[in-house]
Protein backbone atom coordinates (compact mmCIF):
# COMPACT_ATOMS: atom_id res chain seq x y z
CA UNK A 1 0.00 0.00 0.00
CA UNK A 2 2.81 2.48 0.71
CA UNK A 3 4.56 1.67 -2.21
CA UNK A 4 1.29 2.41 -4.31
CA UNK A 5 1.11 5.91 -2.27
CA UNK A 6 4.44 6.77 -3.25
CA UNK A 7 4.33 5.67 -7.18
CA UNK A 8 0.73 8.08 -6.77
CA UNK A 9 2.82 10.77 -4.88
CA UNK A 10 5.71 11.03 -7.47
CA UNK A 11 3.49 10.60 -10.38
CA UNK A 12 1.66 13.88 -9.20
CA UNK A 13 4.84 16.08 -8.80
CA UNK A 14 5.68 16.97 -12.17
CA UNK A 15 1.86 18.55 -12.42
CA UNK A 16 1.47 19.60 -9.61
CA UNK A 17 4.70 21.45 -10.22
CA UNK A 18 3.53 23.21 -13.15
CA UNK A 19 0.45 23.89 -11.84
CA UNK A 20 2.40 26.08 -9.08
CA UNK A 21 3.97 27.94 -11.76
CA UNK A 22 1.11 28.72 -13.63
CA UNK A 23 -0.56 29.86 -10.19
CA UNK A 24 2.81 32.12 -9.53
CA UNK A 25 2.90 33.77 -13.33
CA UNK A 26 -0.93 34.31 -12.39
CA UNK A 27 -0.10 36.13 -9.00
CA UNK A 28 2.59 38.07 -10.44
CA UNK A 29 0.54 39.61 -13.42
CA UNK A 30 -2.13 40.06 -11.40
CA UNK A 31 0.63 41.98 -9.44
CA UNK A 32 2.18 43.93 -11.66
CA UNK A 33 -1.44 44.94 -13.38
CA UNK A 34 -2.48 46.58 -10.15
CA UNK A 35 0.97 48.27 -9.80
CA UNK A 36 -0.20 49.61 -13.01
CA UNK A 37 -3.35 50.71 -12.34
CA UNK A 38 -1.81 52.73 -9.05
CA UNK A 39 0.52 54.59 -11.58
CA UNK A 40 4.14 52.33 -10.62
CA UNK A 41 6.83 54.68 -10.54
CA UNK A 42 9.57 52.23 -9.50
CA UNK A 43 13.36 52.88 -12.04
CA UNK A 44 13.38 50.65 -15.02
CA UNK A 45 16.47 49.56 -16.68
CA UNK A 46 17.38 50.79 -19.88
CA UNK A 47 16.67 47.77 -21.78
CA UNK A 48 13.46 47.69 -20.35
CA UNK A 49 12.54 51.12 -21.98
CA UNK A 50 14.53 50.80 -24.95
CA UNK A 51 11.14 47.78 -25.68
CA UNK A 52 9.62 50.71 -26.84
CA UNK A 53 12.37 53.33 -27.61
CA UNK A 54 14.13 51.09 -29.79
CA UNK A 55 15.95 54.06 -31.62
CA UNK A 56 17.01 56.08 -29.06
CA UNK A 57 18.30 53.19 -26.70
CA UNK A 58 20.26 52.11 -29.90
CA UNK A 59 21.87 55.74 -29.96
CA UNK A 60 22.36 55.62 -25.87
CA UNK A 61 23.72 51.77 -25.88
CA UNK A 62 26.90 53.05 -27.69
CA UNK A 63 27.54 56.33 -26.59
CA UNK A 64 30.15 57.44 -23.73
CA UNK A 65 26.98 58.24 -21.60
CA UNK A 66 26.67 54.44 -21.29
CA UNK A 67 30.41 52.78 -21.91
CA UNK A 68 32.43 55.75 -20.92
CA UNK A 69 30.69 57.11 -17.78
CA UNK A 70 31.48 54.74 -15.55
CA UNK A 71 33.28 51.92 -17.12
CA UNK A 72 35.82 54.14 -18.87
CA UNK A 73 39.19 53.60 -18.15
CA UNK A 74 40.01 57.42 -17.70
CA UNK A 75 36.87 57.11 -14.85
CA UNK A 76 37.96 54.46 -13.08
CA UNK A 77 41.16 55.21 -12.98
CA UNK A 78 40.61 58.89 -11.35
CA UNK A 79 38.13 57.32 -9.28
CA UNK A 80 41.16 55.04 -8.08
CA UNK A 81 42.92 57.80 -6.92
CA UNK A 82 40.07 59.11 -5.79
CA UNK A 83 39.45 55.99 -3.12
CA UNK A 84 36.43 55.95 -4.74
CA UNK A 85 34.46 58.44 -3.60
CA UNK A 86 30.60 57.86 -3.57
CA UNK A 87 30.38 61.76 -4.60
CA UNK A 88 31.63 60.83 -8.31
CA UNK A 89 29.00 58.39 -8.53
CA UNK A 90 26.15 61.06 -8.34
CA UNK A 91 27.15 61.72 -12.25
CA UNK A 92 28.91 58.46 -13.43
CA UNK A 93 26.04 56.10 -12.37
CA UNK A 94 22.35 56.78 -11.98
CA UNK A 95 21.03 56.52 -8.25
CA UNK A 96 16.93 55.69 -8.44
CA UNK A 97 14.27 54.70 -6.22
CA UNK A 98 14.14 54.26 -2.43
CA UNK A 99 13.86 51.11 0.41
CA UNK A 100 13.34 48.25 -1.09
CA UNK A 101 13.40 49.30 -4.68
CA UNK A 102 16.72 51.51 -4.78
CA UNK A 103 18.68 50.51 -7.99
CA UNK A 104 21.97 51.62 -9.28
CA UNK A 105 23.05 51.41 -13.17
CA UNK A 106 26.41 52.17 -14.12
CA UNK A 107 26.58 55.13 -16.43
CA UNK A 108 23.85 58.29 -17.44
CA UNK A 109 21.20 55.79 -18.09
CA UNK A 110 17.29 57.12 -19.05
CA UNK A 111 16.02 58.09 -15.48
CA UNK A 112 18.86 60.02 -15.08
CA UNK A 113 17.28 62.48 -17.49
CA UNK A 114 13.97 61.50 -17.87
CA UNK A 115 11.61 61.78 -14.23
CA UNK A 116 8.09 61.30 -13.42
CA UNK A 117 6.08 64.79 -13.93
CA UNK A 118 2.58 62.82 -13.38
CA UNK A 119 2.17 59.71 -11.60
CA UNK A 120 -1.19 59.11 -12.75
CA UNK A 121 -1.88 57.66 -16.01
CA UNK A 122 -4.61 54.93 -18.56
CA UNK A 123 -2.35 51.70 -18.59
CA UNK A 124 -4.28 50.87 -21.97
CA UNK A 125 -2.75 54.33 -23.60
CA UNK A 126 0.72 53.39 -22.46
CA UNK A 127 2.98 51.65 -19.88
CA UNK A 128 4.79 54.20 -17.83
CA UNK A 129 3.50 57.83 -15.95
CA UNK A 130 4.39 60.89 -18.02
CA UNK A 131 8.39 61.26 -18.13
CA UNK A 132 10.19 64.53 -18.84
CA UNK A 133 11.92 65.56 -21.81
CA UNK A 134 14.37 68.45 -20.59
CA UNK A 135 15.82 70.25 -23.52
CA UNK A 136 17.25 73.16 -22.02
CA UNK A 137 20.88 73.84 -21.57
CA UNK A 138 20.10 73.91 -17.69
CA UNK A 139 19.22 70.41 -17.65
CA UNK A 140 23.10 69.33 -18.67
CA UNK A 141 24.45 71.37 -16.11
CA UNK A 142 23.94 69.22 -12.62
CA UNK A 143 26.83 66.86 -14.30
CA UNK A 144 28.52 69.07 -17.10
CA UNK A 145 29.09 72.18 -14.39
CA UNK A 146 31.04 70.90 -11.70
CA UNK A 147 34.77 71.94 -10.93
CA UNK A 148 36.24 69.32 -13.51
CA UNK A 149 33.46 69.57 -15.89
CA UNK A 150 33.41 72.89 -16.93
CA UNK A 151 31.67 72.32 -19.99
CA UNK A 152 28.33 74.41 -19.07
CA UNK A 153 30.28 77.14 -17.06
CA UNK A 154 32.26 78.05 -20.22
CA UNK A 155 29.12 78.02 -22.08
CA UNK A 156 27.21 80.09 -19.87
CA UNK A 157 29.99 82.86 -20.26
CA UNK A 158 30.32 82.39 -23.79
CA UNK A 159 28.78 83.86 -26.94
CA UNK A 160 26.25 80.86 -27.83
CA UNK A 161 24.67 82.26 -24.62
CA UNK A 162 23.34 85.35 -25.78
CA UNK A 163 20.14 87.16 -27.09
CA UNK A 164 19.98 84.55 -29.66
CA UNK A 165 20.94 80.87 -27.85
CA UNK A 166 22.67 78.05 -28.94
CA UNK A 167 22.32 75.37 -26.70
CA UNK A 168 23.53 72.24 -25.60
CA UNK A 169 21.02 70.20 -27.97
CA UNK A 170 21.26 72.16 -31.12
CA UNK A 171 24.58 71.35 -31.32
CA UNK A 172 24.52 68.01 -29.83
CA UNK A 173 22.00 64.48 -29.61
CA UNK A 174 20.82 63.93 -26.21
CA UNK A 175 20.92 60.52 -26.39
CA UNK A 176 24.53 59.88 -28.39
CA UNK A 177 26.27 63.06 -26.60
CA UNK A 178 27.72 63.25 -30.30
CA UNK A 179 27.14 66.74 -32.82
CA UNK A 180 24.08 66.47 -34.82
CA UNK A 181 26.09 66.81 -38.07
CA UNK A 182 29.59 64.74 -38.79
CA UNK A 183 30.65 67.94 -40.74
CA UNK A 184 31.63 70.11 -38.32
CA UNK A 185 32.52 73.27 -40.45
CA UNK A 186 28.99 72.75 -41.81
CA UNK A 187 27.00 72.62 -38.53
CA UNK A 188 28.99 75.76 -37.30
CA UNK A 189 28.17 77.14 -40.83
CA UNK A 190 24.39 76.56 -40.59
CA UNK A 191 24.49 79.53 -38.27
CA UNK A 192 27.44 81.22 -38.94
CA UNK A 193 27.56 81.00 -42.88
CA UNK A 194 23.66 82.80 -43.03
CA UNK A 195 23.39 85.74 -45.21
CA UNK A 196 23.00 89.12 -43.11
CA UNK A 197 20.45 91.61 -44.47
CA UNK A 198 21.72 95.27 -44.87
CA UNK A 199 18.35 96.29 -44.90
CA UNK A 200 16.15 95.86 -42.38
CA UNK A 201 13.30 97.63 -40.31
CA UNK A 202 15.52 96.76 -36.83
CA UNK A 203 18.64 98.67 -38.37
CA UNK A 204 17.40 101.85 -37.09
CA UNK A 205 17.40 100.53 -33.50
CA UNK A 206 20.29 101.40 -31.02
CA UNK A 207 22.04 97.21 -31.23
CA UNK A 208 23.97 95.21 -32.53
CA UNK A 209 23.50 92.89 -35.77
CA UNK A 210 24.47 89.54 -33.93
CA UNK A 211 21.68 90.68 -31.40
CA UNK A 212 19.48 88.69 -33.62
CA UNK A 213 21.68 86.99 -35.70
CA UNK A 214 24.87 84.79 -35.45
CA UNK A 215 28.19 86.86 -35.96
CA UNK A 216 29.50 86.25 -39.35
CA UNK A 217 32.22 84.00 -40.11
CA UNK A 218 35.62 85.38 -41.53
CA UNK A 219 37.34 82.93 -43.63
CA UNK A 220 40.96 82.94 -44.49
CA UNK A 221 42.96 81.07 -47.41
CA UNK A 222 46.31 79.88 -44.70
CA UNK A 223 43.78 78.16 -41.97
CA UNK A 224 40.57 77.06 -44.21
CA UNK A 225 41.57 76.72 -47.81
CA UNK A 226 43.64 73.94 -49.60
CA UNK A 227 43.46 70.21 -49.62
CA UNK A 228 43.44 70.00 -45.29
CA UNK A 229 41.62 72.76 -44.04
CA UNK A 230 40.86 73.39 -40.55
CA UNK A 231 37.95 73.17 -39.00
CA UNK A 232 36.53 75.33 -36.65
CA UNK A 233 36.78 73.91 -33.63
CA UNK A 234 40.44 73.60 -34.32
CA UNK A 235 40.58 76.98 -33.12
CA UNK A 236 37.87 77.91 -31.43
CA UNK A 237 36.86 74.76 -29.28
CA UNK A 238 40.28 73.42 -27.93
CA UNK A 239 40.19 71.05 -25.26
CA UNK A 240 42.94 71.02 -22.77
CA UNK A 241 43.38 68.68 -19.76
CA UNK A 242 45.11 69.17 -16.47
CA UNK A 243 48.63 68.05 -15.83
CA UNK A 244 47.86 64.98 -14.80
CA UNK A 245 45.63 64.12 -17.06
CA UNK A 246 42.33 63.83 -15.23
CA UNK A 247 39.96 66.55 -15.36
CA UNK A 248 39.51 69.37 -18.00
CA UNK A 249 41.14 72.56 -17.51
CA UNK A 250 39.52 74.05 -20.51
CA UNK A 251 36.38 72.28 -22.33
CA UNK A 252 36.66 74.09 -25.38
CA UNK A 253 33.20 76.04 -25.15
CA UNK A 254 34.12 79.12 -24.59
CA UNK A 255 34.69 79.85 -28.46
CA UNK A 256 37.43 81.37 -27.90
CA UNK A 257 41.02 81.16 -29.47
CA UNK A 258 43.38 79.83 -26.77
CA UNK A 259 46.99 79.64 -26.93
CA UNK A 260 46.67 75.94 -27.07
CA UNK A 261 45.08 76.54 -30.74
CA UNK A 262 48.20 77.88 -32.16
CA UNK A 263 50.67 75.07 -30.49
CA UNK A 264 49.07 72.68 -30.99
CA UNK A 265 49.46 72.74 -34.72
CA UNK A 266 52.99 75.03 -34.80
CA UNK A 267 54.62 73.50 -31.76
CA UNK A 268 56.05 75.25 -29.00
CA UNK A 269 56.00 78.91 -28.34
CA UNK A 270 60.03 78.35 -28.60
CA UNK A 271 59.59 76.01 -31.47
CA UNK A 272 56.90 77.27 -34.12
CA UNK A 273 57.13 76.44 -37.42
Amino acid sequence: MTVRQNSVRHSLLPGLSIIGCILTAILLLLTANQLSAQGETRPRSPRYCGRCHEEEYAHWRDSAHNLEAFQGERFQSVWDRQRRSSECLACHTTQLGEGDDAVTYNGVTCAACHVAVDDTYDPDEREHVMMSIPKSSESCAGCHGGDHALTYLEWENSAHNGPREVGCLDCHDAHTGDTVQNDISALCGSCHMQPVPTVSAHMHINSGCTDCHPASVKTDNVHMGGSDPAECTDCHMVIEMEEWGRYLENAGHSMTVSLAACTNCHGSLHEMQ
